[in-house]
């Protein structure tokens, strides 16, 4: 494999990374735009049944509603090839939510099983299965907040890195 043939699966590579990025702060900030952003329009979710990405992102963002949610991405294994790809990503998601008057984390790991393709230099998610490995539901105690910071994460626009993003923006 040659240097260049090299650099340009390596930039593949970041690209996909990214766009597996932007849809976990998509999910955890709902924000439907940025989703819909990692996804070809004729993608497939597969979960349950295959959806659409507009159905997908209907049922995402009103099922899950919850108080908060957040994804750790973990071990991320992508192999190019050409113009399509196919990555397995682990990951870890906490959710947050009440119901009657107590407080559940339900803490889930699953992978995201991806083809990738690259449109006019555009890598996004063809197809996308999601394998539930685990989770588990507990109750937790009042949240602690006194002695935090200030800034505390919701959802989309009015999270601070939405911000922080068109502040950095109108200065360039």
């Amino acid at each position: 494999m040659t240097n260049e043939s090299r650099l340009t699966e390596l930039l593949a590579k970041q690209d996909i990374y990214e766009c597996i990025m932007k849809y976990s702060r998509g999910s955890d900030r709902y924000d439907a735009d940025l989703i819909r952003s990692t996804f070809h329009p004729d993608a497939v979710v597969d979960r349950e049944k295959k959806w659409s990405v507009d159905e997908w992102i209907d049922v995402s963002m009103n099922r899950d509603r919850s108080r908060a949610r957040m994804h750790h991405i973990g071990n991320v294994l992508i192999e190019v090839d050409g113009s399509t790809a196919v990555a397995e990503t682990y990951w870890i998601a906490y959710q947050v939510w009440s119901e009657d008057g107590a407080r559940f984390v339900r803490t889930r790991a699953a992978r995201y099983v991806d083809r990738f393709e690259c449109r006019d230099g555009d890598w996004r998610v063809l197809y996308r299965g999601v394998v539930d490995d685990w989770s588990y539901t507990q109750e937790v105690g009042p949240e602690i907040t006194q002695g935090h910071s200030d800034l505390v994460g919701q959802p989309f626009p009015t999270d601070p890195i939405y911000a922080l993003l068109k502040e950095t923006s109108r200065a360039n």
